[in-house]
């Protein structure tokens, strides 16, 4: 027995001295050598070792090496590197390796950096999606652990690590470096935990990350997964399962960031003052769900400061252009609190004044509507309503679809300004120039509001109606406004002309265009037109007011590419004060007016010529006209004749006079209308 015992002891020794002998017998490049061949068939890939290597078996098997390089594999990268590691340090525990385990008390990575080409990410990414046959036939079947070794993880340390995404040429594309992280797993079927802190473009982002079921993910199945991502910009959360073959996520998301100029300044490198983001935080929240197709959320959460959309929202990754399909409730905006600022002027530093606002004229900055074909759209938002210059609009839905380039926007009937507003706008992208297209109906709707912050138009007032269909095409706004073509049709009714009032030629022609730009305004029952737009311009020929004692018929255009108006108007005074409903083409004196000049500054003049040339052809309805305006505010018919002579009748409107006989003839009187 003694004898055993003894026999045992020496073999125990015998076997210590060989392990402790082994590293000293075996010449370094030999065991470096067999290392490197070991690490390539784990990986695939070229493996080299630049330092030197040690290696130890007892008290437990422990590997140090320096240099560690993996060479890259994909397509068209030889001679690049795929990971360097500029230290490793690794400590197995022998019993488990015994049998068949792997125990890892120890694994330090310093310095490592990998390299992801993002020239080359989708090829790679298309092999890597396709199994191969060895990965088939070792695949093991789910629930079962006979293909994976039992390995247990003592926290795995990685320090000062670097990964880089590059570019064609190698260019640096983005980077995070400063990576300290610790890796911890007990066993496969223990929860896998990540914590750690890297740096990205000067700030310090933490990661906690967890997987309940490590070996289910190592076997291709899904499990329970957390991760937490947080610096002092923006936070991050998401709980729910991942899964590997198919890849899957799914589980609740959450997001937010308080400073959302500051964040944002941040991931575009660029300084915070030329982030002109027009919101300060926003949150996100709902339920995520990841596959290799599509990507959705549901039960969705978007805050922007104040305003908030609920509902879901969904992406198709389709190989020739992502979709993204939504359905939004938003609440009531206020876009005020988004829009740029209105511009002071250099001295007083208060709002510019209209005329400094039109002379600037349309944009001309180009329009770069490329985007619209990166990818399709098929949105629909259901709005409370929002108010944006002061201008309210009521609850409305808002449709858009957008397919290859090609956008189209429905506005459903919207209250706006007293009435509704609906319409239908198209956006070609496609073209070389981009091409328009708006199809708007308008009832009910407060006129001067309106034309104010479409056209900077604010002399014309009343409630009005409308229908336009109009296209165009171009870079710019100033070019679009120039190329417009269409036509439309329009009536405001219980309004007023704003700068002139028309009416007071009754008492005196001359006199009523003295004041004109200040308070004088014609009111009027009902004014109506039809148009056409031919390159910018807007022509009508068949302009007509309607007031009491007046009628007006009017033709002309409106350039709009330079803001300008070139009208002529035929006010006739008329012995009825019937305005809405009364006959258009009632008899009375034409005293034409031009209307003329840019929107900001118009002018209004009387055709003395045209007023001469009424007069000469026909005195005798100059002479009916002033009489029946008497009845007309009397309530009495007019006489069959006063003898009232064209001189006098002409009097009393170049001179405000009561018809009184003077010397002179009527010639006379035409002069000086004229001013000759």
């Amino acid at each position: 027995m003694r004898r055993i015992a003894i026999g045992l002891a020496v073999l125990a020794l015998v076997l210590v001295g060989a392990a402790l002998a082994v590293p000293f017998l075996i010449p370094a490049q030999k065991y470096k050598a067999l290392l490197v061949q070991a690490a390539e068939r784990a990986t695939g890939r070229d493996v080299r070792i630049d330092g030197p290597v040690s290696l130890s078996i007892l008290p437990r098997l422990a590997l140090t090496a320096s240099g560690v390089v993996v060479a890259d594999a994909a397509p068209g990268t030889a001679g690049r590197d795929l990971a360097r590691v500029g230290s490793m340090d690794v400590q197995v525990a022998l019993r488990p390796l015994l049998g068949g385990a792997v125990a890892v008390e120890r694994l330090v990575l310093r310095e490592p950096q990998v390299w992801i080409p993002t020239e080359l990410a989708p090829a790679a990414q298309g092999q890597e999606s396709r199994p191969s046959a060895q990965g088939q036939e070792s695949r093991p079947s789910a629930g079962g652990g006979g293909g994976l070794p039992e390995i247990s993880l003592a926290p795995v340390q990685v320090a000062d690590g670097r990964m880089t995404w590059t570019g064609p040429g190698g260019k640096v594309v983005r980077q995070i470096q400063d990576i300290d992280a610790t890796l911890t797993m007990p066993d496969l079927d223990s929860p896998l935990r990540l914590e750690g802190s890297f740096g990205y473009q000067g700030r310090r982002l933490t990661v906690d990350a967890t997987a309940a079921e490590p070996r289910r993910l190592l076997e291709g199945g899904a499990s329970g997964v957390t991760l937490d991502l947080a610096s002092d910009v923006a936070r991050a959360s998401f709980e729910g399962r991942a899964g590997r073959q198919p890849v899957q996520l799914s589980g609740r998301i959450e997001a937010e960031a308080p400073d959302v100029r500051e964040l944002a300044a941040w991931l575009s490198a660029g300084p915070r003052s030329t982030t002109a983001l027009p919101f300060s935080n926003a949150r996100l929240e709902g339920a995520l769900d990841v596959s290799e197709r599509a990507v959705a959320l549901k039960d969705a959460v978007l805050a922007l400061d104040d305003a908030t959309a609920r509902g879901r929202v969904a992406v198709a990754l389709a190989p020739a252009r992502p979709k993204v399909t939504a359905r939004l409730a938003v609440g009531k905006l206020d876009l005020d609190r988004y829009l740029p600022k209105p511009t002071t002027d250099s001295a007083g530093g208060g709002p510019p004044d209209g005329k400094t606002a039109a002379k600037e004229g349309w944009s001309q900055e180009p329009i770069d509507l490329t985007f619209l074909q990166a990818v399709d759209a098929d949105v629909r938002l259901d709005l409370a309503g929002l108010m944006a210059r002061d201008l309210e609009v009521g609850a409305t839905t808002l449709t858009t679809g957008l397919a290859g380039g090609r956008l189209t926007t429905e506005l459903a009937q919207t209250p706006i300004l007293g009435g509704s507003l609906s319409g239908r706008a198209t956006v070609d992208a496609v073209a070389k120039v981009p091409a328009f297209s708006l199809d708007a109906q308008a009832q009910g709707v407060q006129v001067e509001p309106l034309l104010g912050h479409l056209a900077d138009f604010r002399r014309l007032t009343g409630t009005g109606e409308a229908a336009v269909k109009l296209s165009s095409r171009g870079g710019s706004v100033k070019a679009i406004v120039s190329a417009l073509d269409g036509e439309g049709q329009g009536r405001v009714v219980n309004g007023a002309i704003k700068g002139i009032n028309l009416a007071a030629m009754i008492r005196n022609v001359t006199s009523a265009f003295q004041a004109v730009g200040s308070t004088e305004q014609t009111d009027f029952a009902e004014l109506s037109m039809t148009f056409r737009v031919t390159d910018g311009t807007v022509a009508t020929d068949d302009l007509s007011l309607q007031a009491p004692l007046l009628r007006v018929q009017g033709r002309g255009r409106v350039v709009l590419s330079d803001r300008r108006v070139d009208m002529r108007l035929e006010p006739k005074v008329v012995p009825t004060i019937q305005g809405q409903g009364g006959q258009a083409a009632a008899k009375g004196l034409a005293v034409p007016v031009l209307v003329r000049g840019p929107f900001d500054a118009l002018s209004f003049t009387p055709d003395m010529a045209g007023l001469a040339e009424e007069a000469i052809r026909n005195p005798q309805a100059v002479q009916e006209t002033i009489e029946g305006v008497k009845g007309a505010i009397t309530g009495q018919e007019p006489p069959p004749s006063s003898g009232t002579t064209e001189q006098q009748i002409l009097e009393g409107f170049t001179k405000g006079g009561s018809g009184s006989s003077g010397g002179g003839s009527p010639v006379d009187a035409l002069k000086g209308l004229l001013g000759r």
